[in-house]
């Protein structure tokens, strides 16, 4: 099964498309619920590649491991 895809961020231009081949054999005997989540995560998986997310509070970051850790980065 051919899964197209389309991820945006909100605003015209922005956005990428791609495709996910899901093999026929994995969905067969599977719920429409745990096809749909198979879908969900395949696109996931393929799109990401266009994504770059990373934590923009470090500091609070490291106190928190800090505190709930003993110890930090490196440490």
């Amino acid at each position: 099964m051919l899964v197209e895809w389309k991820i945006s961020i909100g605003y015209p231009g922005a956005c990428r498309e791609g495709a996910v081949e899901i093999d026929d054999e994995d969905v067969e005997g599977k719920s429409r619920e745990e096809i749909d989540r198979m879908i969900n995560e395949a696109i996931w998986e393929d799109a990401s590649q266009y994504v770059d997310s990373y934590p923009t509070n470090t500091a609070e970051i490291e106190e928190a491991i800090k505190r709930l850790t003993g110890g930090g980065k490196g440490e």
